[in-house]
């Protein structure tokens, strides 16, 4: 056994179980898409360079094709990822790039990433001492100090970069952004401490969200970015639902994120469907019922009838007819086409 493959055996037994839960297995679904990916890196503004999705490589060729029962298969035999997701872009620049999802904060991500990258590292360079042993003796190197001979690499020798990425989809980030933060010795009393700091994604401090390529992720962000405010939800949904299509995929997929059943069951049965032709209006239809629900619940009858003529109006603006509204509230035609005419007038 080489020593690439001792490292990748030890990794087995010494990383924290990696995708499990359904909300872990949803987002590496999501982002195993190269489209998707492409488009969350380049929303990050890391390189000057706009990353293109045909230049992404999956690094585990098992995972270009995963299924969400595949991965559940995976969660019932108890296995997991190493990573997440993880692609090299084959840009200007060769670059390996790995996402880790966390839906809440977790104290132990600086410590994990950090053994993540840093055995990354130590593959690659095994990999060039493996290389140049065999490139040495082939060549009868010469020019070598003493220590470059011993370890087998040159002090020319380069790696390839790597960058982590944690794609949060909770509301804050309560616990260290570096190992820094872990670390209990005032500053006052040391000139440095060692740093290795985690790049968050929040979606709630994205501000960009519509100028992001990706529709689905478009929608996926602005979902969960307004998934607690009711009335930005139906801000966002009703000023965007006819700007762009969707994938059934990404509407499951953000039901289980925000851990509306409604939305994850309508769609549980399409969740492998990627093509973004789905009309966002439709996926929320469910939502738009509930809120008026909501609204008899409350016994507000005042209430009930301004989101009764909320609701009317904006399907009628997307182009419904008064028969196919009134069937869809499951109130009577009249009232609709009072309301209709009430608001021309």
């Amino acid at each position: 056994m080489n020593i690439i493959e001792k490292v990748k055996e030890q990794l087995k037994l010494v990383s924290p179980p990696g995708t499990s839960c359904d909300k872990d297995i949803a987002m590496a679904v999501l982002m195993r898409d190269p489209a998707n990916f492409a488009s969350l890196f380049n929303s990050l503004h890391f390189f000057k360079e706009k990353i293109r999705s045909e230049d992404l490589v999956e690094r585990d060729s098992k995972l270009a094709s995963l299924r969400f029962e595949d991965m559940e298969r995976m969660k019932k035999k108890g296995q997991t990822l190493y990573r997440d997701v993880f692609k090299t872009w084959v840009g200007k620049y060769k670059v390996h790039m790995g996402i880790e999802n966390a839906s809440a904060g977790d104290p132990t991500l600086a410590i994990r990433t950090l053994n993540y990258d840093a055995t990354e590292y130590h593959i690659q360079m095994a990999a060039k001492q493996k290389e140049n042993r065999k490139k040495w003796k082939a060549e009868k190197k010469k020019g070598l100090t003493e220590e470059e001979w011993l370890r087998k690499l040159e002090k020319a020798d380069s790696l390839e970069m790597l960058v982590t990425a944690v794609l949060f989809t909770g509301e804050e980030w309560d616990c260290a952004r570096d190992i820094k933060d872990m670390i209990d010795v005032p500053n006052e009393y040391v000139r440095w401490k060692p740093s290795w700091t985690l790049q968050i994604i929040n979606q709630h401090e994205m501000k960009k969200i519509l100028a992001m390529k990706s529709n689905d992720l478009k929608f996926f962000k602005g979902v969960i970015k307004s998934s607690k405010d009711s009335e930005a939800m139906e801000n966002f949904i009703r000023q965007h639902c006819n700007t762009f299509e969707i994938s059934p995929q990404i509407a499951y997929i953000t039901g289980v994120m925000t851990e509306m059943k409604w939305l994850e069951e309508q769609y549980r049965n399409r969740r492998n469907e990627r093509k973004e032709d789905e009309n966002m209006c439709l996926a929320f239809e469910e939502w738009e019922k509930r809120a008026i629900t909501k609204g008899m619940t409350e016994g507000k009858a005042e209430g009930i009838s301004e989101e009764r003529r909320r609701i009317v109006m904006a399907k009628y603006a997307r182009g419904y007819l008064a028969v196919e509204i009134a069937e869809f509230l499951e109130i009577g035609l009249k009232e609709v086409e009072d309301i209709i005419t009430a608001v021309r007038t």
